[in-house]
C-alpha cells in the first residue's frame, strides 16, 4: 500500500494521527496509548495490532465503569 492509501485507511478507520513525517506517523488511541506507525515496516499489521489493542482499553475501560457503580452500593 502506498503512503497515501494508508492515510486514507487511517482516516476511514476513524484513526487519529499526529507528527506526520515522510517515514512515520503515530497514532492515538483511547486511554492516550499511541502507537507509532512506519510506512514502510508492514503498516497493516500496526494498524491491526493497534485496533485490537484500542478493543482491549474500551473493554477495561467498560468493566471499570461497571465496577465502579457497583462499588457504591
Amino acid at each position: 500500500m502506498s503512503k497515501e492509501e494508508i492515510k486514507e485507511l487511517l482516516s476511514a478507520l476513524n484513526i487519529e494521527t499526529y507528527n506526520g513525517t515522510t517515514h512515520t506517523c503515530c497514532m492515538r488511541g483511547i486511554n492516550g496509548q499511541v502507537t507509532l506507525l512506519q510506512y514502510e515496516k508492514d503498516p497493516l499489521m500496526t494498524i491491526k495490532n493497534h485496533l485490537i489493542q484500542m478493543g482491549r482499553d474500551g473493554l477495561k475501560m467498560e468493566l471499570n465503569s461497571l465496577l465502579s457503580i457497583t462499588g457504591h452500593h
